[in-house]
């Protein structure tokens, strides 16, 4: 749309800006960052399914899988890069059993 045109623009604090001017702007930059920020069906879908993805969250909020990589500054500079890689880094004591997750469903 224009609006995410206009808002793609903005660095992030002309963009809390322009939320604060009116209830209007503020739902628009709300809806907005929701579609920007839509991890699973904006970046992650290439690499997961759905059902990988909700098990990958599981993994991230108990052992702290941190996403790295072009697929981080994807979703930080609100970009797209056709040819991006998803980097993952996890802590010695959790890794044996992230990537025997990672063999079973295929990498």
């Amino acid at each position: 749309t224009t609006d995410d045109s206009i808002m793609d623009a903005m660095d992030w604090t002309d963009l809390q800006s322009y939320g604060e001017t009116c209830r209007c702007l503020y739902n628009k930059k709300t809806r907005y960052l929701e579609r920007r920020f839509a991890v699973y069906t904006v970046f992650i879908r290439p690499f997961l399914n759905s059902s990988e993805w909700t098990r990958f969250q599981i993994f991230q909020a108990t052992s702290g899988v941190l996403i790295s990589g072009s697929i981080a500054l994807q979703f930080f500079n609100r970009e797209y890069y056709p040819t991006s890689s998803l980097d993952l880094f996890i802590e010695n004591t959790y890794a044996a059993r992230f990537l025997q997750w990672l063999n079973e469903i295929g990498y």
